[in-house]
């Protein structure tokens, strides 16, 4: 080239340096990637004026070529080694070997031209030394335009403008390289190898002016590296194949650079080895509890679904949970509590049969997978685990035992029915294993009528909640109170009513107590339940007395209930809001002052300094002690239905009854019998003394504006007491109902 385009050439290139330098100082986490850049364009400019330099000095062509092309080869080193780090700055996964591998595809590539030219399927007039340029050159604007590409293609930019002008650039370079590669150097060849150089360093500068749009970490396969780096391997040894086939021998630059790149490659396969190994490594631990050793629950998952893919294979999973395993890390501590969990694993595996397989899912839980096993041979392998864990000893502390569930898979026409999944059977065994930790412990096989209970209670659970939440959204309120009478056993007045919830379910209808109060307490809805009871028993019982009949409110509260003050509170708002405190019965079980009865106990004396009633409800059901007579401020005791309904059967309950109520009467308490059916058994706790009495004979629970009806049509009169219990007595027809049922 001529002095003049020479010193364009370097103005050019100088141009497109100062942005990289700058955008280099702007991000100190891509510092590097953009210092690399303006390295490469540096020795670009370095060459041209060395080149300039040289064509000054009169010096042959061949010497410009080697001062331009020296510097320029460096120049796409540079290039390589900035755009390797931006692969490893924005990748979370960094290949260290990249660099080596970016070199070494380089040396495969010139290796290929080489054997080209070598083999006469190209003409190069150039000697050695500046075809090695050439293709070294070639070799390298290649490899960057591949991780141009692949950069921005993981980035989303690869249909940007800049993108393609950087990617067009690195072509054109490369494609000039090759036809200077075959051609002897002349004017035109320089000028567009110049032209295409200031191209690729005007779209680098170009980048450098774009607003950062880093694509932040990128999970990068480690495939593509890796297929890259066996097709290079092949296409090196390939090289090195065809040289040694040629019988005229001797060294060539073909079989050097492709020696040269078989050993970087080399490397490369290292480091694969090494990253196939930690990832074996890593997948090992990944399925295995580092506590015990055994598979965990991802690799007993996938063992489980294995087994039950095929469908109507036999496989019966058996799931063990230690108990009183809580109260050994409690008392010991965690780290006893992990020395004891491997010596019971080890003794799991010594007791199971061969074929079978071990893991723990986590905490104290274990499982086990029986190909081919049935429910019988689950059972003993069950049976076994209890056992053994009740046998464990490890420094003085031992397990309890283990509750273990069973379930099998169905085979023949009932896997064909429904099949069974890995989730679903471990599910069953789960639902077993809970129920045998309800028995005590043991062992439970999965039973279809019980874990349709069980899926019912789950359902029922949900619709409970939904319930509240409809209500607290101002949606239609689901529960509603009804009432049942308490009738004097002297005159048969109605003198107080109990009040009862229950839930209208808007699919399932009315749905009794029995079947929702537990769940309502194991959510801990009872508070929220206990005030919408009592503010609506309220509201009615102002009604009722409006209406001319003075009445006693009773209404019951769970233990969770008075263990807090939230019921106090209920009560004094229920006080403030207008009802006399004295018409206020609170009932509370003897099973409830057992959790916390000094708590209790506090909670009642406010409930009496208050005004209100306090009643001892299924008395004599639960853990009756005459110390909760003396010292529990109660004014009423209500004999259990289980004692009504055999009063005439039994002398022995009889005897009880009797026993009760004049214990009750001693102490200043009212005495009110539950499950009253039929006018005997009135006439006989008449006699004994009951003050009240409460039951179908008089009325079932009825809602507020029923029990108002019956209320105002009641007559006064008391159904005659039968002297015997004959079977026309014995029947709720025989007798005269105070309410309507």
């Amino acid at each position: 080239m001529s002095v003049l385009a020479s010193l364009l050439f370097v103005l050019a290139l100088g141009a497109c340096w100062w942005p990289l330098v700058r955008r280099a100082r702007r991000h100190d986490g891509e510092r590097t990637v953009w210092l690399s850049h303006a390295a490469a364009v540096g020795l670009l400019t370095t060459g041209a004026t060395a080149a300039a330099l040289v064509h000054l000095a009169g010096a042959p062509v061949r010497w410009e070529v080697v001062a331009a092309g020296a510097p320029a080869l460096g120049a796409v080193g540079c290039m390589l080694r900035g755009l390797v780090h931006y692969a490893r700055v924005h990748s979370v996964t960094s290949d260290r070997s990249a660099w080596l591998l970016a070199v070494s595809c380089v040396l495969a590539l010139a290796a290929v031209g080489d054997l080209l030219v070598e083999r006469g399927v190209l003409h190069s007039p150039l000697g050695a030394l500046e075809l090695q340029f050439r293709l070294l050159m070639a070799g390298g604007v290649g490899v960057v335009w591949g991780l141009l590409r692949g950069a921005a293609r993981r980035a989303g930019l690869l249909r940007t403008a800049s993108t393609r002008l950087l990617l067009t650039a690195a072509a054109g370079v490369v494609c000039v390289q090759l036809v200077a590669a075959t051609r002897e150097s002349d004017p035109c060849v320089r000028l567009l190898l110049a032209l295409g150089w200031i191209a690729l360093a005007a779209a680098l500068a170009h980048a450098a002016h774009l607003p950062d749009r880093s694509p932040g970490l990128i999970a990068v396969s480690p495939l593509g590296a890796t297929v890259s780096a066996f097709a290079a391997l092949l296409v090196a040894v390939a090289v090195i194949t065809v040289g040694g086939l040629d019988p005229q021998g001797g060294p060539r630059w073909s079989s050097a650079w492709a020696v040269l790149a078989v050993l970087g490659l080399s490397g490369r396969v290292a480091h694969l080895v090494r990253a196939v190994s930690q990832h074996d490594r890593i997948r090992h631990e990944a399925l295995t509890d580092d506590l015990t050793g055994l598979p965990n629950r991802r690799a007993f998952s996938a063992a489980l679904e294995a087994a039950t893919a095929g469908g109507g294979v036999p496989v019966a999973l058996v799931l063990a949970d230690l108990d009183g395993f809580k109260e050994v890390n409690d008392r010991f501590g965690h780290a006893t509590g992990d020395r004891l969990l491997r010596h019971v694993s080890q003794r799991f595996r010594a007791a199971l049969p061969p074929g079978t397989l071990l893991a723990r899912l986590g905490g104290d839980e274990f499982a086990v997978l029986l190909p081919g096993g049935s429910s019988r041979s689950a059972d003993a392998v069950a049976r076994r685990l209890v056992e053994v864990a009740g046998e464990s000893q490890l420094d003085g502390v031992r397990t309890t035992g283990c509750s273990a569930g069973i379930a099998a898979a169905p085979v023949g026409a009932d896997a064909a029915a429904a099949p069974l999944g890995g989730a679903e059977l471990l599910r069953r065994a789960d639902a077993a294993m809970y129920v045998a930790k309800g028995r005590g412990g043991g062992v439970a096989l999965h039973d279809d009528a019980l874990d349709r209970e069980l899926r019912e209670r789950a359902a029922l659970t949900d619709d409970l909640h939904a319930a509240f939440a409809d209500a607290a959204g101002g949606g239609h309120e689901q529960f509603v109170v009804h009432y049942q009478p308490q009738v004097a056993a002297a005159d048969g007045r109605v003198v107080g009513v109990e009040a009862l919830v229950r839930w209208q379910h808007p699919s399932r209808g009315l749905v009794p107590p029995g079947r929702f109060l537990d769940l309502v307490e194991q959510q801990r809805l009872m508070p929220a339940l206990t005030e919408r009871v009592l503010v609506r028993a309220a509201a009615d019982l102002a009604r009722w007395r409006a209406a001319g009949h003075d009445l006693r409110l009773s209404f019951n509260v769970s233990s969770s209930q008075l263990a807090g003050g939230a019921l106090l509170e209920l009560v004094d708002a229920v006080v403030a809001a207008g009802t006399d405190p004295s018409r206020l019965v609170v009932e509370v079980t003897e099973t409830t002052l057992v959790g916390d009865p000094d708590r209790a106990l506090a909670v009642c004396q406010a409930i009496r300094e208050r005004g209100c009633e306090l009643s001892i409800d299924d008395f004599g059901t639960g853990y009756s002690s005459l110390g909760y007579l003396s010292d529990f401020p109660a004014t009423e005791v209500k004999v259990d239905r289980s004692f009504t309904a055999r009063l005439l059967t039994s002398p022995r309950t009889a005897a009880v009854v009797a026993g009760t109520v004049g214990l009750a009467h001693h102490l200043g308490m009212r005495v009110v019998a539950e499950g009253v059916e039929d006018g005997a058994t009135l006439a006989e706790l008449r006699r004994l003394g009951c003050d009240l009495t409460q039951g179908y004979l008089h009325s079932r629970p009825v809602p507020a504006g029923e029990l108002l009806r019956s209320l105002a049509a009641a007559t006064p009169a008391v159904p005659a007491a039968t002297p015997a219990a004959t079977p026309a007595a014995s029947t709720p027809a025989a007798a005269t109902p105070i309410l309507s049922r």
